[in-house]
């Protein structure tokens, strides 16, 4: 069963009372998360486009998917997130206090060196992870900031959404418009790298359970939606690919070892609540 994604929760301090966002169309949107990473790229800071957001970027051309899905708001994107390095978390709140954001302080004091939230007129809230995507299960970033820009690579794209438990309507139909949009292959450039993806899960038998769990869903999920009918062999086909690919990979002692335990035991973590964690104090 598709549930709420427990990795893009938004219920953060302060969040209600962000501004809503100050575009009107989805392009004029995009065209500002864009600046922000040239901006960034201007003062040295790396900064990339990840969760939705990113997806979007890179399958633009797909509008008629993208109408379909109904994944296309009516009033554009409400917020953006970002990864960095943690390195240049003073930079990076530098950076976008310059641009007229305000920090979220309390964040900032307890987080920031993993998170940083900033709140504006144009962009209602900017989340910045430092690293890495710390959630269900860790997707190690600091070596891929410089594989592709203004996002993350397609291959991180598609496991940020795959590593959630809990997936929901929206992040499979996110993994859907990323399919549909690029083909799966062994580089970064434009394509879904899967002989990363393979060797990621290779070392980590409880992330490759959950996309397996979660590509089962994807597939459910366009095999029984009549509208998808068009998409429907070249999306499994893909998934078939990838599939095979990550089988094919040999696997460390760890993911065997671990694989004798199975899921009787919990084969992810928790992700913790920012607001949660405040209000505990």
């Amino acid at each position: 069963m598709i549930g709420s994604s427990n990795a893009e929760r938004k219920d953060l301090p302060n969040a209600s009372t962000a501004n809503p966002t100050g575009f009107s169309t989805t392009e004029a949107f995009i065209e500002e998360t864009v600046r922000y990473v040239k901006e960034g790229a201007a003062k040295d800071i790396p900064l990339r486009i990840v969760g939705g957001v990113g997806i979007y970027v890179h399958s633009m051309n797909e509008k008629e998917l993208w109408t379909t899905l109904g994944r296309l708001p009516s009033k554009v994107f409400p917020d953006v997130d970002y990864v960095s390095r943690s390195n240049y978390s003073s930079k990076i709140v530098q950076l976008f206090e310059g641009l007229g954001y305000t920090t979220n302080k309390s964040v900032l004091f307890l987080h920031g060196d993993t998170r940083a939230i900033f709140y504006g007129d144009k962009i209602s809230m900017i989340d910045v992870f430092m690293d890495k995507l710390n959630f269900c299960h860790p997707i190690d970033l600091r070596k891929r900031l410089e594989v592709d820009s203004p996002t993350i690579p397609l291959a991180d794209l598609l496991l940020q959404k795959l590593q959630i438990v809990q997936l929901n309507e929206k992040d499979v139909k996110d993994v859907i418009l990323l399919l549909k949009a690029h083909e799966p292959g062994d580089v970064d450039k434009e394509t879904i790298n899967v002989e990363y993806v393979a060797k990621i899960l290779s070392d980590d038998w409880g992330f490759n359970y959950t996309v397996t769990m979660n590509f089962d869903k994807v597939k459910q999920y366009i095999t029984q939606t009549a509208p998808l009918v068009k998409y429907r062999d070249e999306i499994l086909g893909k998934i078939e690919k990838i599939n095979q690919r990550i089988e094919s990979e040999p696997k460390s002692m760890r993911w065997k070892l671990r694989a004798k335990v199975g899921a009787r035991s919990k084969w992810y973590q928790d992700v913790s609540d920012v607001a949660h964690q405040e209000q505990s104090m």
